[in-house]
């Protein structure tokens, strides 16, 4: 962990460079001075609306698991869980749901595991057909310029969809449909070497119940119906958070620059910077592509660059600020604390896991 924090800060300090270049400071604070406070509240409803649509998500996802938790429960989870992904450098804060839903709803390790990888091959879907609609329909410059470099975003799109997307899906694929054939013949297996290594019982146990309920953490993908819901949720989640960026638009006045088709734009080349090894919260990384995504849309020049850097620096730390204030509210009411919880993601093992 220290090692990607290390790496993760020289990112983000780099990008933080790139975001802030050729912007005076003063220009800067004038920028976000003109911005009225009620678009930040507009922005606060529209992000309590998105984060309710992944609480329901991940109902859906965790299925007859998840009938115990209510809708309080999972917002719960999926703020406290957002806040430590916030926290720790490199995405690392994704093992705090799944010992969250072990530690305070008894669910199977691996099945939260399973279900957060299921939800993150969805958004990665998401993120390279929201990018594909921009391309096809929103006139987008071809080349994203960052750094005094430039980006294809068609071949970016490509190396993404061969390096990331493919193989993901076709692993959730072979989690789906193969999953539990394959679970069978590792049990035998395991029955087997059981009898032959008596001594490692103990450990083969704890590591087959591991791997079948991560297998039953795509459970809700195998049901026609929850797989439409999923979906349609996914759709209506990327829809109000592109909203968050239109808001925006129209509290800098830009808004006949950045329609909702540019929104989704910016929005798709602040995720793709996510997936560089960041510090936490992902400073740097958010406000450098959320400036250089702004430029694909001519928001750039003398008089615009303070206006896209205070956008990219807004559309960021609100809602780390909204997650940060309402996550510690829900942990306060769930008796948990940052401490035990970052003491538990970094001592995260297999011999955690709870067999279901």
């Amino acid at each position: 962990m220290n090692r990607l924090l290390a790496v993760g800060l020289i990112v983000g300090a780099v990008c933080m460079v790139l975001a802030f270049w050729g912007v005076p400071l003063e220009a800067f604070f004038e920028a976000v001075g003109h911005l009225h406070p009620g678009w930040l509240g507009a922005m606060a409803v529209v992000f309590l609306a998105q984060e309710g649509l992944r609480a329901v998500r991940q109902l859906v996802l965790l299925g007859p698991r998840g009938d115990h938790l209510s809708l309080t429960d999972s917002l719960s989870v999926i703020f406290i869980s957002f806040f430590f992904i916030n926290l720790f450098p490199s995405r690392l804060g994704e093992v705090v749901r799944p010992l969250i839903l072990t530690r305070q709803y008894e669910l199977p390790l691996g099945v939260g595991l399973g279900m957060v990888v299921a939800e993150r091959v969805i958004d990665l879907v998401a993120a390279l057909a929201m990018l594909a609609a921009v391309l096809l329909w929103i006139d987008t410059p071809a080349e994203l310029a960052i750094g005094g470099g430039s980006i294809a975003l068609a071949e970016l799109g490509r190396i993404l969809g061969v390096t990331l997307v493919l193989p993901a899906l076709l692993g959730t694929a072979a989690l789906v449909f193969f999953g539990e054939p394959v679970l069978a013949l590792v049990g035998r297996i395991h029955a087997w070497l059981c009898r032959v290594l008596p001594s490692a019982t103990g450990l083969l146990d704890r590591a087959l119940a591991l791997a079948g309920s991560f297998v039953e953490g795509f459970s809700g993908l195998r049901r026609p119906g929850r797989l439409l819901a999923i979906i349609g949720l996914s759709a209506l989640i990327w829809i109000d958070a592109t909203c968050m960026y239109l808001l925006l638009a129209y509290g800098f006045g830009i808004e006949a620059m950045v329609g909702f088709g540019e929104s989704m734009g910016v929005m798709v080349v602040t995720m793709f910077g996510s997936l560089l090894p960041s510090p936490p919260g992902m400073a740097g990384v958010q406000e450098a592509f959320g400036r250089a995504g702004l430029a694909l849309y001519g928001v750039r020049g003398p008089g615009l660059d303070a206006i896209a850097l205070a956008f990219a620096v807004i559309v960021h730390w609100w809602q780390i600020v909204l997650q940060a204030s309402i996550a510690i509210g829900f942990m306060k009411r769930s008796g948990l604390s940052v401490v035990g919880l970052a003491r538990g993601a970094k001592d995260f093992k297999v011999t955690d896991a709870k067999g279901g």
